[in-house]
């Protein structure tokens, strides 16, 4: 800083924590740089402060202490400082104690307010994040129709008090949002040690948080891992919520792959309590981990339970907080969220990276620019995209570019991202050939292929050596079965630090969880798929359920087609092994996108890509029965009588189309679409369905008894209106009411779903409120007006059962058995049968 940007930064920072400040004051003759007084205090103490940006000496120190020491003498009360930028000889400290006189560095001043020097320093003396930010290509963010630099919109967005609170960077795979994410808070950082009045960047990883969070619970972890012990969490939330802390969420997509709907919604719940008042944030993610028709499903649950919790009380204040953080997190922030798109680095910004990174190796420039020009991959349109821009491969590329030989890569045909990631690993592994010659090159890609998996089953992104042990034991078990106990634990260890230095693996540098992991997510889910393909096409496919992303599902899509229709084979073969217990739909999961790029075969039919691949595995009884299976399209061109079963499965955000279901039971269904499907011969009994949603379909005659009564289902005749959750008695009803063979239930829960029920309960209620009504106003008023008729007749319904009563000038009350079938259908919710016999012929 300059002395200016000094006296600034000092100025700014008393005045955002209540002083006010005056600047080269006149005191008793003395000039000094900053005069403060606490505001709004019954007795306040002045501070007096001289600033300097140079290392201070017992001769500097004397000049301010003159001037000092006049002020201390005619206002003893008053506090006074010396703000040295690079601090103070030994013995200006000890004679500091003795004059009445504090000498602080710039740091230890900013801490004594807001107490994150330790976290500030250690990002800003980060070497990773000061060299990243020394060579970071400039990303670019589509903000509607436009493109501008991310860092520089990003930046203006947070000095902007107008702007929304919250903005969803999205991005696919390797689009280098962790990177810009890391530059973000390194450039904060120091625009906060610079100018104290700036927000403070706190970047948390998500994919820490592989299990739902709470608000508090994901503050405290950060503050706990960031050397801020010594905040309290509830100062910590009020700097959040006063807009003084701006948080930087990394990786959503990285947390809610591991997560069901309603864990994800537990942490949106969160995120709604972080977004109240002043609190700013970016969250990054993946765009398939969070559609808008999963958060308007979320957002419904929230209102819901909110609803469910208000019935028939005063709603506290801090309820009615909830209800107004969920209208604000829906209206004024994730809705936008859209508009924010990170891109691939351009070919200009591609070739510039490279010639910078490879500066005076112009045969490596040449040969890395050659491969990525043939790097594509295939949208779902059949369109080619380049992969030319995308940092992770680039990266890596520059990573291995002197063990890639000139040639190595078939010059033939495009190289897709399979192609890619597969040379890449083969590249780093053929680097950890010449350093480490304990384990194989095949080796080492089992044991990797083994950690991988390993991470993604317990939802971790960090292996400990007790993880890395164990692999070594369970793959290299041969092996050490031929050596003596105390050989075997010297070879063990060879293997340890063998296999811990492997060129894929970086060591993990967060002090919660010390190990070794995958040097980025996208390898770590290579691995996993390439190690999940070998396994089936060894035909001992892996026995243990892994959660599928999108990239791996990606992976395997731009793979050759005969390489897709090898493994569709070795699926049509495992798939008639299913009684072998090993988690078929992980593996049809994977492989279900690739597989509806396959040819049409003869005798398929009209059934669609993925209708008919489904057609082939199993002829025309198409049986799932306990499998488990997310985000899969089971969609037929038109109403197929292939009947499906599915009981004992577990399925998660998977939509079926034109489908006749047969069996349901004890399925546990999250987030399932059912579109134009017949479940007029399905049964559903014991199953568990959670914001389902049946769309035009035929539930007549469907079995729906005995099915959990926490299920929450909406049931829609439109696929692009939003419907109600219902839940409990309700439900029920609403199936019953539907057609359905259903438990009993009242039938007040059957005919609250009559399209003039509204008509029904107004009037009710009205007559409920003991005093006499015209019968104008009942049937001509009101709810009434909807459908007069309708409203007429059931006025005489009530009166010809006896439940009402006319006087002469045509006033109705009701008669004395009427008020108490009209007290049990308001308090009871029960329905006379009289009623219900009428709606039922309505």
């Amino acid at each position: 800083m300059s002395p200016e940007e000094l006296e600034n930064a000092v100025v700014s920072l008393l005045s955002v924590n209540g002083y006010e400040c005056g600047r080269h004051v006149q005191i008793h003759g003395a000039n000094v740089d900053v005069v403060a007084r606490q505001k709004n205090v019954a007795f306040p103490v002045s501070l007096y402060a001289e600033c300097t940006i140079s290392y201070v000496d017992n001769n500097k120190y004397g000049k301010d202490l003159s001037k000092l020491a006049l002020v201390k003498e005619k206002e003893r009360s008053s506090r006074l400082v010396i703000i040295s930028l690079q601090g103070f000889t030994p013995d200006v400290i000890e004679r500091s104690k003795e004059t009445g006189v504090e000498c602080l560095t710039y740091s230890q001043f900013l801490a004594r307010f807001e107490r994150v020097d330790a976290y500030i320093e250690s990002v800003l003396t980060d070497e990773f994040l000061g060299g990243l930010n020394s060579i970071y290509e400039e990303a670019d963010l589509y903000v509607g129709e436009t493109k501008q630099r991310a860092t520089d919109y990003l930046t203006r967005w947070l000095a902007d008090e107008s702007a929304p609170k919250w903005l969803f960077i999205l991005g696919e795979y390797g689009t280098g949002k962790t990177a810009l994410s890391q530059v973000l808070q390194y450039r904060w950082g120091n625009e906060f040690f610079n100018n104290p009045i700036s927000p403070i960047p706190f970047r948390i990883e998500l994919r820490s948080f592989n299990k739902q969070f709470d608000a508090f619970g994901l503050i405290q972890a950060f503050l706990y891992r960031n050397r801020l012990r010594n905040i309290p969490i509830d100062y910590a939330m009020s700097l959040i919520k006063s807009g003084r802390i701006v948080l930087i969420l990394d990786g959503y997509d990285e947390m809610a792959m591991y997560m069901n709907i309603r864990e994800r919604r537990s942490c949106l719940q969160a995120l709604a309590e972080l977004s109240s008042d002043g609190a700013r944030g970016i969250i990054t993610s993946r765009p398939n981990y969070f559609t808008i028709d999963e958060e308007l499903r979320i957002f419904e649950v929230l209102y819901r339970d909110f609803e469910e919790k208000s019935k028939g009380r005063i709603v506290p204040r801090e309820e009615r907080g909830l209800e107004k953080n969920i209208d604000h997190l829906i209206t004024q922030q994730f809705l936008v969220r859209h508009e924010y798109v990170l891109s691939d680095l351009s070919p200009e910004q591609t070739e510039a990276l490279i010639r910078r990174k490879l500066l005076g190796k112009p045969d490596k420039v040449d040969l890395l620019l050659r491969i990525l020009r043939r790097a594509f991959k295939r949208d779902d349109d059949g369109a080619k995209t380049s992969l030319s821009g995308k940092p992770v491969i680039i990266s890596y590329l520059l990573d291995v570019v002197e063990e890639i030989v000139l040639g190595e890569l078939s010059q033939d045909d495009d190289l897709t991202e399979w192609d890619i990631y597969h040379f890449i690993i083969t590249m780093l592994m053929r680097r950890d050939s010449q350093i480490a010659i304990a384990i194989s090159i095949s080796g080492r890609r089992d044991a990797l292929h083994s950690l991988a998996f390993e991470l993604s089953r317990i939802s971790s992104h960090v292996a400990d050596e007790e993880m890395l042990r164990a692999i070594i034991k369970q793959q290299f078990r041969r092996e050490l079965q031929r050596f003596e106990s105390g050989e075997r634990k010297r070879k063990e260890d060879e293997y340890f630090e063998d296999l811990r230095r492997s060129a894929t693996l970086t060591r993990s540098d967060e002090s919660a969880h010390d190990g070794w992991r995958f040097s980025h997510n996208s390898l770590r889910e290579f691995l996993v798929c390439e190690g999940a393909l070998n396994s089936l096409a060894e035909g001992d496919p892996w026995r243990i359920e892994f959660p599928i992303s999108d990239a791996m599902r990606r992976f395997f899509s731009s793979k050759r087609k005969a390489e897709i229709a090898s493994a569709f084979e070795q699926l049509v073969v495992a798939w008639t092994q299913r009684s072998a217990h090993f988690p078929i739909g992980k593996y049809l999961e994977l492989a279900w996108d690739g597989l509806s790029s396959l040819s049409e075969k003869e005798g398929a039919g009209k059934q669609s890509e993925k209708g008919r691949v489904l057609f082939l595995l199993e002829s025309r009884d198409l049986s799932f029965q306990d499998i488990t299976a997310s985000n899969l399209e089971i969609t037929f061109d038109a109403m197929t009588k292939v009947r499906t079963s599915f009981s004992g499965a577990e399925l998660a955000s998977v939509k079926f189309k034109n489908c006749h279901l047969a069996d349901m039971r004890n399925a546990l269904l999250d987030g399932v679409v059912f579109e134009n499907c017949d479940f007029s011969s399905c049964n559903f009994s014991g199953a568990w369905l959670v914001d389902c949603r049946f769309i035009n379909c035929n539930l007549s005659g469907g079995l729906f008894t005995s099915m959990d009564r926490d299920s929450q289902i909406a049931v829609d005749q439109r696929s692009d209106v939003g419907g109600k959750f219902y839940t409990g008695a309700e439900l029920i009803g609403l199936l019953r009411f539907k057609g359905a063979i259903t438990d009993d239930v009242d039938e007040y829960y059957v005919f609250c779903h009559h399209p003039k029920y509204s008509i029904v309960y107004k009037i009710m209620t009205k007559l409920g409120e003991q005093a006499k009504r015209q019968l104008l106003g009942l049937t001509q008023k009101g709810a009434a007006r909807e459908d007069p008729v309708f409203a007429s007749d059931f006025v005489n319904v009530l009166y010809k059962n006896g439940l009402i009563e006319f006087d002469r000038h045509d006033l109705v009350s009701p008669t004395p058995e009427g008020r108490d079938v009209i007290a049990r259908f308001l308090e009871a919710r029960t329905l006379d049968p009289a009623i219900a016999e009428y709606l039922r012929g309505d």
